[in-house]
C-alpha cells in the first residue's frame, strides 16, 4: 500500500488589505519539509487594456515546514485588480512574457511542463481576462467587494470550485503589522505559514506586557513598562499591575518606588498604556536585583497572555574601569557562527564598564557602508579578577580561564543577551567587511545609524560626532569597501578609510579573527594580530601563512579569558626590526598605550 502525499496547491494569498499593502503574501500547501524549489508561482495580469496575459510576477517556491506549508516573503506591490495565480512545474519563460498575445482570454504561450494549481480573482472590470479556475468573483461569497485575500478551508481542500475558498479578513487580522485587528465571524484569518482557520466567534480581549524583561542601571530613574490590550470590544477592560513580592529581590522604598495601579482600557480602545516606576540609587555596592511586575484581576473576560515583566537593576556603585579595550574577537569560525564566535574585552580587574559604553559593528559593504549593523550595550558589565570579560554564544564548547568574567548567551547565537541587537535579527556577526568600534555615547546608538553618509570611508554626521572612540579594529575583503577603525586588516591592502588609519595588508586573505598582541594598548599595526582560522571546535588555531604577523602562524586560540600571547620567540626581534614603534615601546617598557595615536 503506497503512501499518499498531498498535492501541491495554492493554499492562501493576500493581494490587498487595509492601509498600505505591507503584508501581501502567497502560501503553498504540500508535503511536510519538502523542497519545492523547482516550482514557480506566476501572477498573470487580467485587467483589460492591452496588458492582459502578461506575467507580472515570478516567485520561486521553497521548502515547506513541518506542517507542509511554504510562505513567500511579504510583498508591498502585488496588484489589486483582476489576475490569475498559477502554480507551475518546469517553467521556462520570463517575467513580463505575454502569454495571451491576442488578449482573448486564452493562453497562446504555455512555457511550463504542467500546471499544478490555479486560482483567479475577478474585480468585476469590463473585458477583464482570467486564465485559471476557480474564479473568485466579488460576489462568490455574497459580498460586493473584490477579493483581497482568501484561504482554502481547511488546508489543501481542492475541488476546483470557489466553495474551497473563504475570504480573508481585509482589516489585517493575523498580519504582523496589524496586531490589534480582529476578524469578523465567518472570515478567514490571515495565517501566513500557519494552518488556515475561520473566525468562529469574537475573540476575548487579551492583555500582555509588551516585553517580558529589561535591564536598567541603578541610577536610571524612571522606568516605563507598556501593557497592551488585544481584541478590545464594546466593554471597558481593567487589569491590576502589582509587584510579585515572592519573585522580587529589590526592596520597595530603598531600591525602587512603585504603587500598584489599575489600568483602564475604554470600550473599543486598544491603545497601549504605560506604567512607570522609579529606580532609586542607594549608593551601596551590591549584586544585581530584580523587580517582577505581574498582571492580575482582569475584567471583561479578558485573558492574560504575557503577564510577567522582570526588571533587572544593575548596580552602578561599583568602581568603573579607567580603560576598556577590545582584546580579541573571533567573528568567523570554520564551524558554525552561531555558537563559536566570541568577544573578549580588557579593563581594570574587578571593575565595571562605564555607562554608555557600546561595542558596535559597522557595515563596510557598498551603499550600506557606515550603517550600525550589530551593537552590544556593555554598560555595567564587569571585568573579572584578571581584568578580562568574555562574551560567548549559546552552546559553545570553550574552556575559559576562571579568573575572567564570562557571560554566555542563553538563546541562539548572540540573541540570548538582552544587551545585543543586530540588523535583521541576525544571531551572528558580519563576516566580510566590518569595523568593530568601542565607543562611549550619551545617546544610545541605533541599528542603521549611518556614520558615513557619503559612503566614502570618512566618518561624518551628527551620530558620529556624539561618539567618543575608545578602541577599534576593522577587516575588509574588497579594496572598494569602507573601514572606520584606527587599524584595518585589508585583504588587498586597501580600503576606503579615514586618512589617519593604518592598513595592514593580509595579502589576499580575509581575516576572521583579530586580537591585541600580549597586553599592548596602542592603535598601531604593531599592537594587533589578524588572520584566518582553522580547526574544529573548540580547538581552533591561526592558519599558517594566512595571518599577520606571520610569526603567529599556527598559534592555538586556547587562551580565552587569559592573557593574549606575545610575538613567539625568537621572532620578536625580527618583528620589531620591521616595526620601529615596537622597538620604541619595548625599549621604554611601554605596554600602557603611551604611544597610542589619537583617534576620532
Amino acid at each position: 500500500m503506497g503512501i499518499h502525499l498531498p498535492a501541491q496547491v495554492i493554499n492562501e494569498f493576500v493581494f490587498n488589505h487595509v492601509g498600505g499593502d505591507v503584508n501581501e503574501f502567497i502560501e503553498i500547501f504540500g508535503s511536510p519539509t519538502t523542497d519545492y524549489s523547482g516550482l514557480r508561482l506566476l501572477v498573470i495580469e487580467g485587467d483589460a487594456g492591452g496588458a492582459a496575459g502578461t506575467i507580472d510576477r515570478v516567485i520561486t517556491v521553497g521548502t515547506t515546514n513541518a506542517s507542509g506549508l511554504w510562505v513567500s516573503a511579504f510583498f508591498t506591490d502585488l496588484e489589486n485588480g483582476s489576475q490569475t495565480l498559477l502554480l507551475v512545474n518546469g517553467f521556462s519563460g520570463n517575467l513580463e512574457d505575454d502569454l495571451d498575445t491576442d488578449d482573448n482570454g486564452t493562453l497562446d504561450v504555455t512555457p511550463w511542463t504542467s500546471i499544478l494549481d490555479a486560482v483567479a480573482v475577478n474585480d468585476g472590470g469590463s473585458g477583464d481576462r482570467l486564465y485559471g479556475e476557480p474564479v473568485l468573483n466579488p460576489d462568490f461569497d455574497g459580498s460586493t467587494f473584490a477579493v483581497g485575500g482568501a484561504s482554502r478551508i481547511p488546508n489543501g481542500t481542492d475541488t476546483n470550485q470557489p466553495v474551497d475558498w473563504v475570504r480573508n479578513d481585509f482589516e489585517g487580522a493575523g498580519l504582523p503589522n496589524f496586531p490589534s485587528a480582529v476578524a469578523s465571524q465567518g472570515e478567514a484569518m490571515n495565517t501566513p505559514g500557519a494552518s488556515n482557520q475561520v473566525q468562529s466567534a469574537p475573540a476575548n480581549p487579551s492583555l500582555s506586557f509588551t516585553t517580558t524583561s529589561q535591564t536598567v542601571s541603578e541610577g536610571v530613574g524612571t522606568v516605563t513598562v507598556r501593557v497592551t490590550l488585544n481584541n478590545p470590544n464594546a466593554n471597558q477592560t481593567t487589569v491590576l499591575v502589582s509587584v510579585d513580592g515572592a519573585n522580587t529581590t529589590a526592596s520597595n522604598v530603598t531600591d525602587y518606588d512603585f504603587i500598584p495601579a489599575t489600568l483602564i482600557f475604554p470600550p473599543n480602545d486598544g491603545d497601549p498604556i504605560d506604567v512607570t516606576l522609579t529606580v532609586l540609587n542607594d549608593e551601596i555596592i551590591e549584586s544585581s536585583e530584580t523587580i517582577t511586575l505581574r498582571l492580575s484581576g482582569a475584567t471583561n473576560s479578558a485573558t492574560i497572555d504575557e503577564g510577567v515583566h522582570t526588571i533587572t537593576i544593575t548596580d552602578d556603585d561599583a568602581p568603573t574601569s579607567a580603560t576598556v579595550r577590545i582584546n580579541e574577537i573571533l567573528f568567523n569560525s570554520p564551524d558554525t557562527d552561531t555558537q563559536n564566535e566570541y568577544i573578549e574585552l580588557r579593563g581594570d580587574a574587578n571593575t565595571a564598564i562605564p555607562a554608555n559604553t557600546y561595542l558596535v559593528g559597522i557595515e563596510g559593504d557598498g551603499s550600506s557602508s557606515g550603517d550600525v549593523q550589530t551593537l552590544f550595550n556593555l554598560s555595567g558589565l564587569s571585568f573579572g579578577s584578571n581584568g578580562l570579560l568574555v562574551l560567548l554564544q549559546n552552546n559553545n564548547t570553550y574552556t575559559v580561564d576562571a579568573n575572567a568574567n564570562t557571560l554566555t548567551s542563553n538563546a541562539d547565537g548572540w540573541s540570548g543577551f538582552s544587551f545585543y541587537e543586530a540588523d535583521g535579527n541576525a544571531v551572528d556577526i558580519e563576516n566580510s567587511s566590518v569595523s568593530f568600534l568601542l565607543i562611549q555615547s550619551n545617546t544610545a546608538p541605533q541599528l542603521a545609524d549611518d556614520i558615513d553618509q557619503e559612503n566614502d570611508g570618512t566618518p561624518d554626521g551628527t551620530v558620529y560626532s556624539g561618539w567618543t572612540i575608545l578602541d577599534g579594529v576593522a577587516v575588509v575583503d574588497l579594496a572598494t569597501d569602507a573601514a572606520y577603525a584606527p587599524v584595518i586588516f585589508a585583504q588587498n591592502g586597501a580600503a576606503a578609510r579615514p586618512a589617519a588609519s593604518i592598513v595592514v595588508d593580509t595579502e589576499g586573505n580575509t581575516a576572521e579573527y583579530v586580537a591585541r598582541i600580549a597586553s599592548l594598548n596602542g592603535a598601531t599595526a604593531e599592537d594587533w594580530v589578524g588572520g584566518r582560522v582553522t580547526g574544529t571546535e573548540p580547538n581552533f588555531s591561526l592558519t599558517a601563512g594566512q595571518v599577520v604577523p606571520a610569526a603567529f602562524s599556527g598559534q592555538a586560540l586556547n587562551h580565552i579569558g587569559s592573557a593574549n600571547p606575545d610575538i613567539p620567540s625568537p621572532t620578536l626581534a625580527f618583528f620589531c626590526y620591521y616595526f620601529p614603534n615596537c622597538r620604541r615601546k619595548r625599549r621604554n617598557g611601554d605596554d600602557s598605550g603611551k604611544h597610542q595615536q589619537s583617534w576620532r
